[in-house]
């Protein structure tokens, strides 16, 4: 689930490993929301905070605009795929920033 097929057991070990590292360091900083079903994540959507982003080296940012709230990453199992679980995370992540006062 972590690595494209056609991984070797040691890729997909070492990509699982570097993606729960990433998002150990993120932790209570980025906005991390998962979709569950029947007990198995069926997707994830992380945006990165003001908080997250203060103090980073961001070379795609103008330093003149604020920092806000920005979407990195939406992922949704094969399985379930066009059944609104990607819509309903996007629509969950947007309400808690609008909430905070921002925007995504």
């Amino acid at each position: 689930a972590f690595a494209a097929p056609g991984y070797s057991a040691l890729q997909r070990a070492i990509v699982r490993a570097e993606t729960a590292a990433g998002l150990a360091e993120r932790r209570g900083a980025s906005l991390l929301l998962v979709a569950e079903r029947e007990g198995a994540v069926v997707g994830s959507v992380e945006a990165f905070t003001p908080e997250f982003l203060r103090g980073k080296q961001l070379r795609f940012w103008s330093a003149s605009l604020p920092l806000e709230s920005y979407v990195s990453a939406l992922a949704t199992a094969p399985s379930a795929r066009r059944s609104g679980v990607g819509r309903t995370l996007m629509s969950r992540v947007e309400a808690i920033v609008w909430e905070a006062g921002e925007s995504v």
